[in-house]
């Protein structure tokens, strides 16, 4: 019966031949076997772990004299292992170690269904009949065998044990030699979604999903110094909205390519500065990347638009900074191109003038909040562009609660002022924008010609053509209101 079981360790000497004792010899010399596989096998894992600092707070046990010095390990396993006796009763520590055991039998059925199934090519087990399914039968056999073995206070005791040590070697731990598990499901996953967003991008994407994925072009000296870092300050609290991925990239101008060991140096020097200072602005997770040029600074920046990021996670919008000092004609020239092409490849284009005293991505406050105000000139309807991307910034905390102030502007002297003002206004409601409205009359200038003049074919160089893509502001909110 099973209170016989038991309360009678040594129910089965009954039955024993050819003499009771037999069993009790038996279990002595099994356990001195298992007692000494122990003492030899634990150290060496206990060591090990603590070689790969998986535990920092067992770094006192590394090898110190040679990588087969585990001396520290044995003594302190025999501790360990000396501590139950002492209570007289060596079932009061049996249900923790088979826990124990069955947790990590269950550990390693997991990981070995992940790597299987998952392809990873690091994983070639030696059994040529292995299959995961195998792995997944061990894993939930494993934690039925907790719950029907164990009691449910030890359990809850060791799993809560489990967790913590789990938690703890995540945080404290240091960069390991070998592979995470955790890694390859990421990078499954991520590369499943990638597949999944680029089929639905030309089939199901819709507007209202499109958020700014901003390439910050970021300007260096002749040492690879990032120069201009207020851009930095913009992009990251442009990122406070809800941005996507941020790749930062910086040019270098340089008389010898990366065919030079010297000018590979200096590009990992500058990526390494790079990176630091976007710490400082809060764009840890974003990417960055150097790129030394002997060409024009235009062909690296175009470069940099066309083969950045990857697929639907490649940048829409490009941050730079205006020149912060008169530059010569040929470098204005190549900046004016710049631009050009970056509009010829249809995307969208930031160009930030600031000052030495914008405030940098972690001020928290404005002295002058109550008069501050972001204004936007509203010329060109493209879409609502100018709209998001003050509503992106009011959402960082410096800018919360600062109002928002739009000039539309009228183009022709049929655009009735107050017409366009009042459909500006219940465009604004409709997209849940508060915002002040101003129309400003600019009918008597030839903005709305110059801004639909682009350059004409290399051909014909004195020729324009027009661009009927740009609409004003004043010509799409009049019709709105007839």
């Amino acid at each position: 019966a099973n209170p016989v079981l038991i309360n009678d360790k040594f129910v089965v000497a009954a039955a024993a031949w050819p003499h009771a004792e037999v069993v009790s010899i038996g279990v002595i010399f099994s356990s001195i076997g298992a007692a000494l596989q122990t003492l030899s096998g634990a150290p060496q894992v206990l060591s090990a772990i603590a070689k790969d600092d998986a535990l920092p707070f067992l770094s006192w046990l590394k090898p110190t004299q040679s990588e087969d010095d585990i001396l520290k390990a044995v003594w302190f396993t025999w501790f360990l292992a000396s501590l139950p006796t002492l209570s007289g009763n060596l079932d009061h520590i049996t249900p923790l170690v088979t826990m124990f055991f069955l947790l990590m039998y269950a550990g390693i059925n997991l990981s070995c269904f992940f790597l299987s199934y998952l392809k990873t090519p690091g994983f070639r087990p030696t059994f040529k009949h292995f299959h995961w399914s195998t792995s997944v039968f061990g894993f939930f056999l494993c934690l039925i065998l907790v719950g029907l073995v164990v009691s449910g206070v030890t359990a809850i005791t060791v799993l809560v044990l489990f967790f913590s040590l789990y938690a703890y070697s995540r945080r404290r731990s240091a960069k390991k030699e070998w592979g995470d598990v955790g890694n390859v499901l990421r990078y499954v996953i991520a590369n499943r979604t990638l597949k999944d967003l680029a089929g639905s991008q030309f089939t199901d994407f819709h507007a209202k999903n499109w958020r700014p994925q901003i390439l910050t072009i970021v300007d260096t000296d002749k040492c690879g110094n990032p120069a201009n870092l207020q851009v930095l300050a913009l992009a990251s609290q442009l990122k406070a909205g809800g941005g996507g991925v941020h790749i930062v990239t910086s040019v270098m101008c340089r008389d010898e390519g990366i065919e030079k060991y010297d000018t590979c140096e200096l590009v990992s020097h500058s990526e390494t500065l790079l990176k630091q200072h976007m710490l400082t602005h809060n764009l840890g997770d974003g990417f960055a990347q150097v790129i030394a040029t002997t060409e024009a600074r235009s062909q690296a920046i175009w470069s940099a638009v066309v083969h950045g990021g990857l697929g639907p996670l490649s940048p829409n919008t490009i941050l730079l900074s205006y020149p912060s000092e008169r530059l010569a004609e040929g470098l204005m020239k190549d900046f004016c191109l710049t631009i050009r092409g970056i509009m010829n490849l249809k995307k969208a284009v930031l160009v930030f003038k600031a000052s030495a005293s914008y405030p940098p991505s972690r001020e928290h406050h404005l002295t002058n909040k109550s008069t501050s105000s972001i204004d936007v000139w509203w010329i060109v309807h493209n879409g609502g562009l100018l709209l998001l991307l003050p509503y992106l910034l009011s959402q960082h905390e410096l800018y919360h609660e600062i109002k928002l102030r739009i000039f539309a502007v009228t183009t022709k002297p049929t655009e009735n002022p107050e017409h366009v003002r009042q459909s500006i206004i219940d465009h604004l409601s409709k997209v849940r924008i508060r915002a002040h409205v101003q129309v400003v009359d600019l009918s008597d200038t030839s903005i709305a010609q110059d801004m639909r003049e682009t350059d004409s074919p290399v051909n014909t160089p004195s020729e324009t053509r027009p661009n009927m893509h740009n609409v004003t502001v004043g010509e799409v909110f009049s019709e709105f209101s007839n």
